[in-house]
């Protein structure tokens, strides 16, 4: 889906509009499934890439949280 495109802009009227409606708590999941949607239309086999992209994040952070909290030591 290019960013030019008529599908993304209905794509995105409709990501937008659920991004007013949902309440802010559940917003973090709403990014997730509309990237899911936006790579899977783009490439089914690229569905996975938000999941592995958020993944890595998450383990990311808590590899900064234990260096922070000294339960690992970088030589």
């Amino acid at each position: 889906m290019l960013f030019s495109s008529p599908p993304f802009f209905i794509f995105f009227g409709i990501y937008l509009l659920c991004h007013f409606v949902v309440p802010a708590r559940l917003r973090l999941w709403l990014v997730i499934v509309g990237s899911t949607v936006f790579y899977g239309y783009w490439n089914i086999s690229y569905i996975l890439l938000p999941h592995v992209l958020m993944l890595v994040g998450f383990l990311g952070v808590l590899w900064i949280d234990a260096v922070q909290e000294g339960n690992i030591q970088i030589n």
